[in-house]
């Protein structure tokens, strides 16, 4: 949950490949927030995402053994 000046936020984590569907994933980002429900972005893809999300690849990827590998 987020902050908001000391009261708690309800928050829904969107995790996906915002590089792919970055705009489906932008319209549900926007359909949450629009109830007064805050959201927290994680990008799991491998390339550009198209919005800039809370938690990047790379950072996603360190919670991982592997960390940060890609396979093309």
């Amino acid at each position: 949950m987020k902050s908001n000046g000391g009261a708690m936020v309800k928050t829904i984590a969107i995790l996906g490949t915002f590089d792919t569907k970055g705009k489906e994933l932008k319209f549900v980002k926007d359909l949450i927030e629009e109830q007064g429900i805050a959201t927290l972005c994680i990008h799991t893809g491998v390339f550009e995402p198209h919005i800039t999300p809370d938690v990047t690849n790379a950072e996603f990827s360190c919670c991982s053994r592997r960390g940060y590998q890609f396979y093309y």
